[in-house]
């Protein structure tokens, strides 16, 4: 062994736990070998040396992983479908009732050089879903075991990183979380579990490709195969994943010499974010409530620290989950302590950088894989649970540490495990609860508007689920209070419109329907109506205009026809009315209902009489 001068000895000793012998090395200027045999002489342990693990990414050395620990891996597996098994009775929600049930392979390629953004891996399992008939038990299962081969992917990617016991209950932490109801429990968020598992898998095959000197060009492809299909998964959420690369290069590796690594994945990922940036505005419209979903702004220094405090908070004690974290005013107490909080949560992660490499890792993993929610452009909601799911490994990862470092020390050893065992039995439990959430979207709404009272979305979903159950006067209340919530909610003042129109005031819903298209003129259903008011009060021009301004919204709209060729037939206009039945059947020819009707007025001119 080579004789070491007191600064290399001390460096050695401070950093050995959290760095690997290789990063050590390349600091002291001295080879590997000096460093493993003065850590062993010594007897101090040392990181598990990530170019020297034992991690792989191919099919072969997972099985074994997964042999080798048959166990642990049956308990994260049976733990995760426990948790999820009162899912199989839920049904369809939000919008679960829009999946695609027309997959045609010809159609999904055209879409992947198209600038569609809807996300294409998850319509092929929701068509493998639909086969045989529309049974929501199906989506669900398949969800938790997608969910359920996700945990033990966390649990192999873990492996090198830190000892099997904490890959093990980081891993069985992520499987039963409660924060991750929202991407288990909801049909549509499966994007999120595909995303989340493709680019680990990515990730993996990307450790094993750059391990050595010399690139492995087939596990190196693979994995940029793995990381396109994450962004097939979700075209958003992958954008941070160059930036996780650079940290994991900076964390266990040498920057200098891998960073031509990153460079495909960025080029590729830079690719899909020119192709679709034409296509913003689609996700603006999906998560604005404001007039015309018009293009808002987030202001990063209020909602920021909010939402970072909130994700640590809710996966520390997951109560007050809800679908809709949209209010982000907070008191100035409140404030405060979420500025402090996140603060406390940057500064630590900044400590474990010299302390702990692969705590700093983790820590970062969880804020990076957040950031295109910080944008101050609304392209994302601020604060959505399944946002979290990915990130929340770091966090998994973070909260198992200590408690092993607590089981060091014999006299709390016991103590330490039974009080992890009893948290994890507890955060199960509260899993098993929010699902019975999920039944249903009367259960969910009911549930959403408990826990977020100041959501204009929830009230309005509440007034619908109030007009499911033909009560107009919680409708009206439920709607209204949405639209106090936020005066500019042209959905909800449609509804309270609409509510009063299917109880007969058509003057009363006039004024509120004339206030919605200016607030958002793209609200086909407005028009539609205002087209019955006005018809219904003998202002035929103003009806023609509505029906004109309708079909400006949507030219393919069957409903707006369908309404019209009802005026003509009303008005014994039978020709106009043949031909906006054909209209409707040439958009739609499984209108079964167009086609009824159009068969009825030529049977009858057939008898030579009128219909």
């Amino acid at each position: 062994m080579a004789i070491l001068t007191k600064k290399q000895r001390n460096f050695i000793r401070k950093n050995c736990e959290g760095l690997a012998p290789e990063i050590i090395a390349g600091k002291v200027g001295v080879p590997v070998k000096d460093i493993n045999d003065y850590l062993a002489a010594h007897n101090l342990k040392a990181t598990i040396p990530v170019e020297t693990s034992t991690i792989s990414t191919n099919n072969g050395s997972f099985f074994k992983f997964l042999i080798r620990n048959r166990v642990l891996v049956f308990v994260i597996f049976v733990a995760a479908l426990a948790v999820y098994a009162n899912t199989l009775g839920n049904g369809f929600v939000s919008d679960d009732r829009d999946l695609p049930l027309d997959f045609k392979y010809q159609t999904y390629f055209q879409k992947i050089f198209s600038s569609d953004v809807s996300f294409r891996v998850p319509e092929v399992f929701h068509y493998f879903d639909s086969l045989g008939g529309l049974f929501p038990w199906r989506y669900h299962l398949t969800n938790t075991l997608l969910h359920a081969v996700v945990s033990l992917l966390v649990f192999y990617f873990l492996s090198p990183f830190v000892k099997i016991p904490v890959a093990f209950f980081a891993a069985l932490l992520f499987a039963v979380h409660p924060l991750h109801t929202d991407a288990v429990s909801w049909v549509v968020a499966r994007s999120y579990i595909l995303y989340t598992l493709f680019l680990l898998s990515s990730f993996l095959l990307y450790i094993k490709a750059t391990a050595d000197q010399f690139i492995k060009r087939k596990f190196f492809l693979v994995s940029l195969i793995f990381y396109l299909l994450a962004i097939e998964s979700r075209w958003l959420e992958p954008i941070t994943f160059p930036i996780i690369l650079f940290l994991y290069n900076l964390s266990f590796r040498s920057l200098k010499e891998k960073w031509k690594t990153i460079l495909p994945y960025i080029v590729l990922i830079g690719f899909y974010v020119f192709r679709l940036f034409s296509t913003f505005q689609t996700r603006i419209n999906e998560t604005s409530t404001g007039a015309g979903g018009q293009l808002e702004l987030n202001n990063p220094l209020i909602h920021v620290p909010i939402a970072i405090f909130t994700y640590l908070r809710l996966f520390l004690l997951p109560i007050d989950l809800t679908f809709y974290h949209e209010d982000l005013t907070a008191g100035q107490v409140s404030y405060i302590i979420s500025i402090i909080g996140v603060l406390a949560y940057v500064i630590f992660t900044f400590y474990l950088y010299k302390k702990n490499r692969t705590l700093f890792f983790f820590s970062s993993l969880f804020l990076i894989s957040l950031l295109h929610t910080f944008s101050p452009l609304k392209i994302a909601w601020a604060i959505a649970e399944r946002y979290a799911y990915f990130g929340s490994i770091g966090l998994s990862v973070l909260f198992i540490y200590p408690f092993f470092n607590l089981a060091k020390h014999p006299r709390i050893r016991n103590l330490s495990v039974a009080l992890l065992i009893i948290i994890l039995s507890l955060y199960s439990l509260r899993t098993i609860i929010r699902n019975f959430d999920w039944r249903s979207e009367d259960t969910l709404w009911l549930a959403t508007v408990k826990t977020s009272p100041t959501s204009s979305k929830a009230w309005n979903n509440v007034g619908d689920y109030y007009s499911r159950h033909n009560d107009t006067k919680n409708a009206l209340k439920s709607f209204q209070t949405a639209f106090t919530l936020r005066p500019d909610y042209a959905d909800a003042i449609h509804n309270y419109g609409n509510t009063l129109m299917q109880m007969g005031k058509l003057d009363e819903a006039l004024p509120y329907f004339e206030k919605v298209i200016t607030l958002n003129p793209n609200i086909i259903e407005t028009y539609n109506n205002l087209a019955i008011i006005y018809y219904q009060k003998g202002e035929s021009d103003r009806f023609r205009e509505m029906i004109e301004k309708a079909l400006k919204v949507n030219p393919q709209s069957t409903k707006t026809y369908n309404l019209l060729s009802y005026i003509y037939y009303n008005e014994k206009n039978y020709e106009m009315a043949k031909q906006t039945l054909k209209k409707i059947i040439e958009i739609d020819p499984l209108d079964e209902t167009a086609k009824q009707n159009l068969a009825l007025i030529e049977a009858e001119e057939k008898k030579g009489n009128q219909p």
